[in-house]
């Protein structure tokens, strides 16, 4: 039949996003990682749920007088482990660490 075209609805990739405002300004690597684990925890857990995997985690640091930390985790393979994104986190983080205290937490 001339004239016909096949509909294919458009989907938005699937982007997880979360984010964490916290009560008082972190300082110290340990407590961070402590609240880092908790929303990895979660991530992770979404992706599982839906059988997926990501190959970059991107992780945005609000500080107390100072801008944005930034850092993004670029994986050689996808994975959904959230012990071993927090260690690498915990890596990136010691040898790129916040110039002032953490306000809130939020991935990307």
């Amino acid at each position: 039949m001339p004239g016909v075209f096949a509909l294919r609805p458009i989907e938005d990739p699937l982007r997880f996003e979360d984010e964490l405002e916290l009560d008082y300004p972190v300082e110290l690597l340990e407590p961070l990682s402590f609240l880092l684990a908790r929303l990895l925890n979660d991530l992770c857990a979404r992706l599982n749920t839906r059988a997926l995997s990501t190959d970059e985690v991107r992780l945005i640091l609000t500080l107390e007088n100072a801008p944005a930390h930034q850092c993004a985790l670029r994986l050689p393979v996808p994975m959904a482990d959230s012990k071993t994104l927090l260690k690498l986190l915990q890596l990136e983080l010691s040898a790129r660490s916040p110039a002032a205290p953490v306000l809130k937490i939020r991935w990307n």
